[in-house]
């Protein structure tokens, strides 16, 4: 084979690749999208699982997984709690022992609900199997199918410590009293009493890891929860930059950082939404018509 063909070849490969690696972007931006419209449906749900699809993505990588399986484990953790779509918001955040039996016998069959909508894609059968084992502990006193310790997925592991962190920071109520008071009664009152934090919002935070560490070897992998840590504190020293602008200061690539609603409450981008030239067309257009504020909290392109 002489050298012309050689490089012929080579630059086929290169191209093939890259085609190969824009596909893949365009399939992981789709889920991101879908994840932003299960926020803008449900905010509540909406924003605690993209969250927990992050810091999973995180975990992931921190165990030098390749990129499929992380792509994957992002998946599940921004859809894992999908199957809870169509029952009451009420129950959707209800933690499992405030719920009643009737209550907790239609929350535990979200993971196989979602799990079978998964499993009818080939290509997305293995995120299947990791929402579906998300709620396994690591003692093998879970559910579905009570698996333990290396019989649960790895992603799934990763997923239902990830998730479990975010419900906490991203949904319980903010009051310290509360905080306090739901720690008391469903771990130990010792942890309630170490908690120490003007912020209720930074109180959450320890309680979430406070929590964590108490349910490792019972209910999540130490070697994750260990990883999680790490991400969680990278993710509260990461500086953020955030800058309020107007319409006129929007740039293609700039990042919400607040979600965005009209003015009678309905919901129109979530957080985390880049922003395009297009996007931004029509955002001037709903501002001129008076149906949206002149106010975006945004934060990547500079100004």
């Amino acid at each position: 084979m002489n050298a012309p063909e050689n490089e012929t070849i080579k630059d086929g490969t290169l191209e093939l690749e890259g085609k190969n690696e824009a596909l893949e972007k365009s399939f992981m931006d789709t889920f991101r999208l879908l994840s932003s419209l299960t926020e803008m449906l449900n905010p509540d749900l909406g924003e605690y699982m993209k969250h927990a699809g992050f810091l999973a993505r995180g975990v992931a990588c921190d165990f030098g997984l390749a990129e499929d399986e992380i792509d994957q484990i992002e998946i599940a953790g921004m859809f894992h709690d999908v199957g809870l779509l169509g029952l009451p918001t009420a129950l959707m955040l209800k933690d499992e022992a405030d719920m009643d039996p009737t209550e907790f016998s239609l929350y535990i069959q979200h993971p196989e609900i979602a799990a079978l909508g998964f499993d009818s894609v080939q290509r997305l059968a293995d995120v299947g199997q990791i929402i579906l084992a998300h709620h396994e502990n690591f003692d093998g006193s879970g559910y579905p199918n009570g698996l333990k310790a290396q019989e649960i997925p790895l992603g799934a592991r990763i997923v239902g410590a990830a998730s479990d962190y975010c419900r906490i920071v991203d949904t319980w109520p903010i009051d310290p009293e509360e905080i306090k008071q739901r720690i008391s009664n469903r771990y130990d009152p010792a942890l309630a009493e170490a908690l120490q934090a003007d912020d209720p919002q930074d109180l959450l935070t320890q309680a979430a890891l406070k929590i964590l560490a108490h349910e490792t070897n019972r209910k999540y992998d130490p070697d994750v929860v260990a990883k999680l840590n790490v991400q969680i504190a990278l993710e509260k020293d990461r500086p953020h930059g955030n800058q309020w602008v107007t319409t006129a200061d929007l740039k293609a690539g700039m990042v919400l950082e607040e979600a965005l609603r009209l003015k009678d409450g309905r919901p129109l981008l979530s957080k985390g939404v880049r922003l395009t030239e297009s996007s931004i067309k029509i955002l001037t257009k709903i501002k001129g018509l008076q149906m949206l504020e002149d106010r975006f909290c945004v934060s990547g392109a500079s100004t």
